[in-house]
């Protein structure tokens, strides 16, 4: 259950004292999410199950305000920041990078693309040996996954190292030394 509770704006920096007609815009992208996978079975992440957003009341956390209650499945797997994944034998890594590709694919194949790209947000189960994405309150219209650059994909989202620069780019020109002013 992720529960948020929506701040009322202030007089002072919005003409209208009201508060917004609803939840923030990243729980609304959260909830389409949420339900996409629903509909689509995605496997890999979390379902939305229900949501209930309401003003909240003089009691509330933040009066004149909205709270937001979203209850989605529970994914299983602790996630690969805690787990310290650079810290994993390189078959472990490309386990867990081979499942990560897989469920990515069928997130994009939905429309899809998540851009908090964070190794939080990778979980990863001991026992099923499966994957599973997290936290979609930031996401775009996702491209082809046919042709999504998996080596790009990985590295956005912490899962493999950006080779460094060679030293011709530097001399050619085509980047700036690291410390170059």
């Amino acid at each position: 259950m992720k529960i948020k509770a929506q701040v009322p704006p202030r007089p002072a920096s919005d003409d209208s004292t009201e508060p917004t007609s609803g939840p923030s815009s990243t729980t609304v992208a959260e909830l389409k999410a949420l339900q996409t996978f629903r509909d689509y079975g995605t496997e890999g992440v979390p379902h939305l199950l229900h949501h209930k957003c309401e003003p909240q009341g003089p009691d509330g956390p933040f009066p004149g305000g909205y709270i937001s209650y979203t209850i989605m499945t529970k994914m299983p797997g602790r996630d690969l920041m805690a787990s310290r994944f650079w810290s994993l034998s390189d078959e472990e890594k490309e386990t867990r990078r081979d499942a990560f590709l897989k469920v990515f694919k069928n997130i994009w194949r939905v429309g899809i693309a998540p851009y908090d790209c964070a190794l939080r947000n990778v979980l990863w189960d001991d026992e099923t040996k499966r994957c599973s994405i997290v936290d979609f309150e930031h996401y775009s219209e996702a491209p082809d996954p046919i042709n999504m650059n998996e080596t790009q994909e990985l590295q956005r989202w912490g899962l493999k190292h950006r080779p460094p620069p060679s030293h011709w780019a530097v001399e050619w020109g085509l980047i700036k030394e690291p410390n170059a002013r």
